[in-house]
């Protein structure tokens, strides 16, 4: 799904999508950039679901239950923080926002975590 920056508002939009057993709610918002007046888009999504994951410890492959709920901010252009404040951003090169790449990634960045299978939990 590819949304233009330009349709983002003030006011949220809000759709559900579903991959494979993952259910994602994603509200979008728009927000002025306060020294440049650039373009935010605030995204707030929420995953629901299960996957497929490896276990760090032993490497069986086992179901992990994905309760997750995370925000960032997409970008239009470079991003130049201007304080330390921990920010996660999403800086976005054309006039439009791809969610089916930017939820894929957020997907696999869930994958790549150390996670445990139930039983290597036990044996800690």
């Amino acid at each position: 799904m590819v949304i233009p920056f330009l349709e983002a508002t003030k006011e949220p939009i809000e759709f559900e999508l579903r991959k494979g057993d993952i259910d994602i709610k994603v509200s979008l918002s728009s927000k002025k950039g306060s020294m440049h007046c650039n373009l935010f888009v605030l995204s707030n999504v929420s995953f629901r679901g299960w996957m497929d994951l490896s276990c760090v410890r032993c490497g069986s492959i086992f179901k992990y239950t994905l309760s997750e709920d995370t925000s960032f901010l997409i970008h239009q252009g470079l991003f130049k923080a201007t304080s330390n404040e921990h920010l996660d951003i999403i800086e976005v090169m054309s006039d439009s926002i791809d969610l089916d790449e930017i939820l894929s990634s957020e997907l696999e960045s869930i994958k790549s975590d150390y996670v445990y299978c139930e039983a290597c939990k036990l044996e800690q």
